[in-house]
């Protein structure tokens, strides 16, 4: 897929089954959103690998989830860390909640998934045992466990 294309797309899904009156900027290498804005990872021009597009795709519908179903004014009431614990509990209901208004988000959320988890996965192989943050890995465990009960993790769990 064309660079040019997938901005296109991942702008026009932020804001049409989002909210239209959010900001949508590329720039970075990580997704988020503060509830006016919408942060998606820059995209080199050209072509973009099927991975890349499985990420942004799925980024865009979970950042989109965020827009719809996020209390944004309860998360800016905790400090960053309150924030991001209570977050990994959020992710999951967010998305459970769209993919019912939006059934066909699961492909890209699970494509997202298993992009993603073998990221980690890669990632965690390179770090000694002793200097893993483990407070991380079992509310990311938490996350992921949620997701699969809440019925949409798909298959990477």
């Amino acid at each position: 897929m064309n660079s040019t294309d997938l901005v296109i797309e991942c702008n026009a899904i932020a804001r049409v089954l989002g909210i239209s009156q959010v900001l949508v900027e590329f720039a970075g290498s990580e997704a988020w959103n503060d509830g006016s804005l919408i942060r998606l990872p820059e995209i080199a021009a050209g072509k973009v690998s099927d991975d890349k597009v499985a990420m942004m795709r799925g980024y865009t519908d979970h950042e989109t989830a965020l827009s719809l179903f996020t209390d944004f004014v309860f998360f800016r009431q905790h400090d960053k860390t309150k924030a991001d614990q209570i977050n990994y509990l959020e992710d999951p209901r967010i998305e459970a909640a769209y993919q019912q208004q939006y059934p066909g988000a699961w492909s890209s959320l699970n494509a997202m998934r298993h992009v993603s988890a073998q990221l980690q996965l890669d990632a965690l192989a390179k770090v000694p045992p002793h200097l893993l943050d483990w407070g991380r890995l079992i509310f990311g465990a938490v996350k992921w466990t949620a997701s699969q009960m809440m019925g949409h993790g798909g298959d990477v769990q």
